[in-house]
This record gives C-alpha cells, sequence and structure tokens, in this order.
C-alpha cells in the first residue's frame, strides 16, 4: 500500500477488468479517464473502495483533496457490479457541467436525439421487410413514437439513432454511450435497471446499477451531450419477483434524488404506474409484464415530455402555405404532394360505408371489414393554422381496415435513385372506444409491381385487443376514468431512400386504421408533406 498527502497527485493505469483499492481518512478526487475519451470524476469521502472503469481502458488520476489517501500499488480484478464503485462523481462539478449544455440545447430549434438502454428503447424500433430490402420503423408501443407526435417533431429522432439493445444491463448499456456520442446527438435518452435486478439481487445489485446508469449519464455530460434519464419502468410481480419490484422503486428513488442534485432531467412515471398492490396500472403492460403497452407508452412518452419541457423552444415544421410545393427549378425542397393543405370538397368516397365531404385530391376509404367513415371538413382549422383539416368518424360494425390516401401518388420526374424523403402530418384523435388496433402514417417507393423500401409509422401488425391505441390516464388516474379526450401532435414516417431496387420511381403515401369489433374514433389530419431531405 501507498499514501498520497494532501494536495499531492498520482496517475495509475488500468484495463477493461482492473482497478484500485482506496481508503481516506478524509476526501480524495479521482478522475477517471477512458480509453473513448471524455473523463469522469468520483469523489471519496472516508470510505474504502475498489475504483476502476470495468469495461474500457482508462487511467486514473488519484488527488489527495483532505486528510490522507491510502491505495495498492496493485490493480485489482474488477466485476461488473463493481463498475458502481465510480459512483458519485462530484454533484457541484457535474451540475455545473450540466448548466453549461443547457443554454447551448434549449437555443436549437430541432435537436439530434439518441437514446441508449434496454429492450424497453430498443422496442420504438421494428424490422419490417419488403422488396428484400430490411428498414427501421417506429412502433406504436414504443415511446419515440409518441414522444415525437406530442413534441410536433422538435427532436430529430431518427431510428439509426437508438442504440439501445433487448436484454441489456446496465453495465451492457454503458459500452453503448461511445454509439450515442459518436452519432453528434446533443440529448441522449437512458432506461436501463430490469435486466439487473432478480429475485436473488440485492441492495448492492441496485447500487450497481444505478451507478452504471449515473457513469453513462456523466460520460455524456462530459462529451457535450444532455441525458434524460428515465425511471426503471415497474413490471408485474408474476413477471419478476416482489423483492426485484422493491429493489427497482430503490434504484428509481436514487436516480430520482441524484437527477435532481445534478440537475439533469429525470422522465419520472413511476406513481402514475404503479396500483396499490406494486402491479402496473392495468393494460400498461403486455401480457408479459415486462413491457409497455400502447398506453403505457404514452405515459412514458408524457414524462419525457414534462422533463424536457424547460429545454425546448416552441416550435414545429408545418408546410406553411400554397405556395410551399415541389418545383424542380425554384423549390426542389418543397412539398411533393400538393394537397396537403387539405382544402377543398372535391375528393372521393370508395366502398360501402364511406361517405361525406373529402379534401379534393384525397380518397376516403373502407377496405376491408363493415363499419362507417364518415367524413367532414373543418375550414378554417379551429388550431389557427393554414389550411383545412379533414375530420373522419370512424366506426366498426366487423373489424374493419380504413385507408386515406391521396388519388394521385408522386411520379417518375420529381424524385430520382438516391433521394431521401420522408412523410408528416398534423394529427388529432379523440373520442376512443373499444380496440383501435392502429393507427399510422405510410409511405413506400414502388414501382408499380413490387414492393421497395418502406417507411411506416406503427406497426404493420398488432394481436388483436393488446395493443389497441390508448385511453390515456391523467395524473391523478386510479385505473378508470380520468381520462385524456385527445391525442394530438405531429406524426412522421422514417426517412426513405428512393430506388433500392426500384426501375419506375413511385411513392405511395396512406393514413391507416385497424379497428376491431365496435370501435370507434375520431380524427383529424391536415398540413401533409412529403418532402425531399438530400439526395
Amino acid at each position: 500500500m501507498a499514501q498520497l498527502a494532501q494536495g499531492q497527485r498520482l496517475t495509475l493505469p488500468i484495463t477493461s477488468t482492473q482497478g484500485y483499492y482506496l481508503s481516506t481518512s478524509g476526501a480524495a478526487i479521482v478522475r477517471v479517464t477512458p480509453s473513448n475519451g471524455g473523463a469522469f470524476v468520483v469523489t471519496i469521502g472516508n470510505n474504502e473502495t475498489d475504483v476502476g472503469w470495468y469495461g474500457f481502458d482508462a487511467s486514473l488520476e488519484l488527488v489527495a483533496q483532505s486528510g490522507v489517501l491510502t491505495y495498492n500499488t496493485t490493480p485489482s480484478a474488477l466485476t461488473a457490479i463493481q463498475l458502481g464503485d465510480q459512483r458519485d462523481s462530484d454533484p457541484v462539478d457535474l451540475a455545473l457541467a450540466v448548466n453549461g449544455l443547457i443554454s447551448g440545447v434549449s437555443a436549437a430549434r430541432v435537436i439530434k436525439t439518441a437514446a441508449i438502454g434496454d429492450s424497453r428503447l430498443a422496442n420504438s424500433v421494428q424490422n419490417q421487410t419488403a422488396g428484400g430490402i430490411t428498414k427501421l420503423n417506429w412502433s406504436n408501443q414504443g415511446v419515440i413514437y409518441w414522444l415525437n407526435m406530442f413534441l410536433n417533431q422538435r427532436l430529430d429522432i431518427r431510428a439509426e439513432s437508438v442504440f439501445a439493445v433487448s436484454g441489456s444491463t446496465t453495465s451492457q448499456i454503458l459500452l453503448q454511450v461511445p454509439s450515442a456520442i459518436s452519432s453528434g446527438c446533443k440529448i441522449c435518452f437512458i432506461n436501463g435497471g430490469t435486466n439487473d435486478l432478480s429475485a436473488s439481487g440485492t441492495i448492492a445489485t441496485a447500487d450497481a446499477a444505478f451507478n452504471n446508469l449515473t457513469s453513462a449519464a456523466a460520460q455524456l455530460v462530459e462529451a457535450g451531450i444532455l441525458p434524460v434519464i428515465e425511471c426503471d419502468m415497474p413490471r408485474t410481480a408474476a413477471s419478476w419477483t416482489a423483492n426485484a419490484s422493491k429493489l427497482s422503486a430503490y434504484l428509481n428513488r436514487k436516480l430520482r434524488v441524484w437527477c435532481k442534485e445534478v440537475g439533469i432531467p429525470f422522465a419520472d412515471f413511476e406513481a402514475r404506474y404503479v396500483k396499490a398492490d406494486g402491479d402496473p396500472q392495468t393494460g400498461y403492460n403486455v401480457a408479459d409484464g415486462i413491457h409497455q403497452s400502447c398506453t403505457g407508452a404514452v405515459v412514458r412518452a408524457n414524462a419525457y415530455a414534462a422533463a424536457l419541457q424547460d429545454y425546448l423552444t416552441p416550435y414545429t415544421l408545418k408546410t406553411g402555405t400554397p405556395l410551399d410545393v415541389y418545383d424542380a427549378s425554384f423549390f426542389p425542397s418543397g412539398n411533393l404532394l400538393s394537397v396537403g393543405l387539405m382544402l377543398g370538397t372535391g375528393g372521393t368516397n370508395t366502398g360501402t360505408g364511406a361517405s361525406g365531404s373529402v379534401s379534393t385530391g384525397w380518397q376516403n376509404r373502407i377496405v376491408s371489414g363493415t363499419g362507417t367513415a364518415v367524413a367532414s371538413k373543418e375550414s378554417p382549422r379551429t388550431d389557427g393554422a393554414l389550411g383545412d383539416r379533414l375530420v373522419v368518424a370512424l366506426s366498426a360494425t366487423t373489424a374493419i381496415t380504413y385507408r386515406l390516401s391521396p388519388a394521385n401518388i408522386v411520379t417518375t420526374g420529381k424524385l430520382v435513385s438516391g433521394d431521401q424523403v420522408c412523410a408528416e402530418m398534423d394529427f388529432e384523435i379523440t373520442a376512443l372506444a373499444g380496440s383501435i388496433d392502429y393507427i399510422r402514417l405510410f409511405l413506400q417507393d414502388f414501382d408499380g409491381v413490387t414492393a421497395g423500401s418502406t417507411s411506416v409509422t406503427g406497426k404493420d401488425v398488432f394481436a388483436t385487443g393488446l395493443n389497441p391505441l390508448p385511453l390515456v390516464p391523467l395524473p391523478n388516474n386510479t385505473g378508470s376514468g380520468n381520462l385524456y379526450t385527445t391525442l394530438a401532435g405531429r406524426i412522421k414516417t422514417e426517412v426513405v431512400v428512393i430506388g433500392q431496387t426500384i426501375t419506375s420511381t413511385e411513392l405511395i403515401l396512406r393514413l391507416e386504421a385497424g379497428l376491431n369489433v365496435a370501435a370507434s374514433c375520431t380524427f383529424k389530419i391536415g398540413d401533409v408533406v412529403i418532402r425531399k431531405l438530400g439526395s
């Protein structure tokens, strides 16, 4: 063993599985510098611990802040659980660093955002294969789908920036941090914890998970990225154990206090999510008891939106005027869809049950099943935005598939192979009743014969009754009543790259809905756009 007196410093190298045993009679500062860049500060006061950086080569800079720091001269082996001994990054230093990020983040209009974590963030993104091409698409069981909608696309959250991996423990989530840093994001979501805790878990297990998550946050702050930590989502005791649930609540309390101490946004929905018996509210999780339903995803998204509210300016990307239309010479980034403002009443109704006044250039259609789709116009829009909104009241006698689409597709001449395009629209849904499997915005590159690159906001297939669009509870909900009457925002597809195996480029746009027996809802859409993002 060796000692450092007050004010002395020493740098020691460590490997990805080694650390140093330290003890002090006063307080010491340990600065950990990982091989992938950045740094993390640990303050040790009147205790002893192994300090290392499990999973990274690094160096430890030891400084005796007061008293005497005693350290071993030979590194010892670290386990993943001992990663937690990096805990307690100096709250004052970290709070100052977080404060330095706030002005830079809040000044941006649309902020590039990434996500790290386990399956509860990973399942925001789904793989879909069409025409031999696999695309990443949003799922309406995923928190990011709803957060995008509620925030009116103020964050630039792309499927390829979701680095969360199903089954990840918090030590594995730490290894996702470099990918988030490399993505160029300014905000990064973090979730995790459930895969660390178990029937045999202890306080030490939860402490280690806490230290891993806060270590990930500190690395992000050091890289100039604002982390947003999410509470560990409750799951049923039947899918876990009562003891593991208690450890999860303990972890959440530690995260809640730490985030408040250092000023890091905390997406906290735990109290709203849990019933008196400790299980999730009925319908918030799917049948496995582990993952959120569509309703649970909305509750989580609202918590993220609340945590971010102080950092975001009130801004949204809208079509704006009738002049925002594609022109190869004068407006190459204009709206590829000429009927996006939903003006007029010259549209058509197709199929039994479709009726009413439809926006010019649009088709109102029940594709299958028995029900009604009654269209009407909101002119002018009641929210003060330019243009009209099409209002469609859906009701299903038997299960129905509904489709709203422009009469004309975007054809060859406006698009070439390699163009990147996406679609988005203002969207409001009210009067939800019964089991509504999905509402999705669908954009497809199509050659008239073979489906090519597709992008879908929402899943293609939902199990009947398992993942309905939610009747979302207000914060004081006890499991029944007190429901939101409206879900509103802006939905957006993932980016489609034109011309992958396509010989004659055409674009298909659809708003689709699936309702089960006796289900009904009313929705409004407006300001619909398909836009080139680049080539």
